[in-house]
């Protein structure tokens, strides 16, 4: 139900609510594939998604890109794979990852470190990223199913992210239903005689928390 693209499905979003205080309904009216209100957790699932991403300022699903380069984009680093590839591409260049395979003659070491042996190289086309955990080979494309034997050559993605991922789209498809993670409640003593009210606000400030979480996982230039 949910896109090939989007960090997380209805199933761990689910899961992560009944390790959480929030209410049971939330389950069964918003992150359940049959409940009432189903379109509102696919559009907390993509738009927490999106989010995540316009955050670490990268993909993170498993795709092709294509960067196009310059000479000054080639590092001459003392430490190298071999004699024969000298240059390292520098890593701001490389937006996404984990780099699995170019179609350029490389050597890839990590996630990150692509070398060359020119600094000639002025484009690259190589495949990167993780796959959700339920996500299969044949859910890609052909172009990346060509490049892998089976789903589990692709890395899942970092748990960290995806527990990010789902505690913000619950904030922001069910933002009115009690219990929601993310709200903070309050009380005051009105009236004669004080009585306590309880009064329950989403934080706004909660998505901003959470994106903290994962910094590490951020593209920095």
């Amino acid at each position: 139900m949910v896109d090939t693209s989007d960090l997380t499905t209805f199933e761990s979003v689910s899961t992560s609510i009944l390790k959480s205080d929030a209410e049971d309904a939330l389950t069964r009216e918003v992150f359940d594939t049959n409940g009432d209100f189903s379109k509102e957790g696919k559009l907390g699932i993509s738009s927490a998604s999106r989010r995540v991403k316009d955050y670490l300022t990268r993909e993170l699903i498993v795709d092709k890109q294509l960067i196009f380069l310059a000479r000054r984009d080639w590092k001459e680093p003392d430490r190298i794979p071999n004699q024969d590839y000298t240059y390292r591409l520098a890593y701001p260049r490389i937006r996404d990852w984990p780099v699995h395979s170019t179609k350029e003659d490389t050597v890839i070491i990590g996630e990150r470190k692509v070398f060359s042996p020119t600094r000639n190289l002025d484009q690259i086309e190589y495949i990167a990223g993780y796959r959700r955990e339920d996500q299969t080979l044949s859910d890609f494309p052909q172009y990346v199913q060509d490049e892998f034997d089976s789903e589990s050559d692709i890395p899942v993605l970092p748990a960290t992210i995806t527990d990010v991922v789902n505690n913000i789209a619950v904030h922001n498809a069910v933002l009115k239903i009690s219990g929601l993670i993310g709200k903070s409640i309050s009380e005051q003593q009105v009236g004669d005689f004080n009585t306590t009210v309880r009064r329950e606000q989403a934080r706004s400030e909660y998505p901003k928390q959470q994106l903290k979480r994962i910094q590490s996982h951020r593209l920095f230039t």
